[in-house]
């Protein structure tokens, strides 16, 4: 029976991650034949690199709560880079996501009057040829679906109602909360195996165009390795 891992190998683990991580920002990107799936894989690894660091500035401070935001935004990451990687039109979707996004979100302030789109020329108000034109917009990229198409959806199911119940602060009256160490323990072995997978995920489909398969994704996160 091997033993448990303990914070301080956890730590160990998420660093080397890190490292690699930013080996492979190097090595993957301006790469000849990179397209929009692969540029947004790298760009996807760069937002993970960034969210590790700060999970592991945290936790050296020992700011939990921080660190479980931090998590949970890895298994976002996790899991919009191994949708990426199935097929062109994802890319293109994830591409095209930010300016649905601002379009969406601009569309809601100018039903409600909280705004006017104007003429730069003239300053004739254009909110009624705006809503016109976005009155239907592609859906919301939403993560239980992407994992769904991934063929991870129960993972998702699983791990996300509980991990965005907490970063959202509903955790109150909790009859038995863990303690600050034990959230960490939880977060960063979390997080070490999504920074796992994500390095994976990355190497293998920029570097051979090999995908891996939902059942493989399932044994390299090693559930195991979970504190819970």
């Amino acid at each position: 029976m091997s033993t448990p891992a303990t914070l301080e190998d956890e730590m160990r683990a998420l660093t080397e991650e890190i490292q690699a991580s930013e080996k492979n920002i190097k090595n993957l990107s301006g790469r000849q034949f990179n397209g929009t799936r692969e540029e947004a894989i790298i760009f996807c690894l760069k937002r993970a690199y960034d969210l590790a660091q700060g999970a592991s500035m945290a936790t050296m401070i020992g700011l939990p709560e921080t660190v479980n935001i931090l998590m949970r935004g890895l298994f976002e990451i996790f899991i919009q880079t191994y949708w990426i990687t199935l097929s062109d039109e994802n890319a293109q979707k994830f591409a095209l996501a930010t300016d649905n996004e601002m379009r969406r979100q601009l569309r809601a302030f100018l039903k409600k009057d909280l705004g006017t789109v104007s003429n730069k020329e003239t300053g004739e108000n254009k909110n009624k040829e705006v809503l016109n034109e976005w009155a239907s917009l592609p859906q919301n990229l939403s993560f239980q679906t992407m994992a769904t198409e991934a063929g991870i959806g129960n993972l998702c199911q699983m791990m996300y109602g509980g991990m965005s119940r907490q970063a959202h602060g509903y955790s109150f009256g909790l009859s038995e909360p863990p303690t600050p160490r034990e959230q960490l323990d939880i977060s960063i072995s979390a997080s070490v195996s999504w920074m796992q997978a994500i390095n994976s995920i990355a190497v293998n489909w920029i570097t051979g165009r090999t995908q891996i398969s939902s059942s493989e994704m399932y044994s390299l996160l090693d559930m195991s390795r979970f504190n819970v």
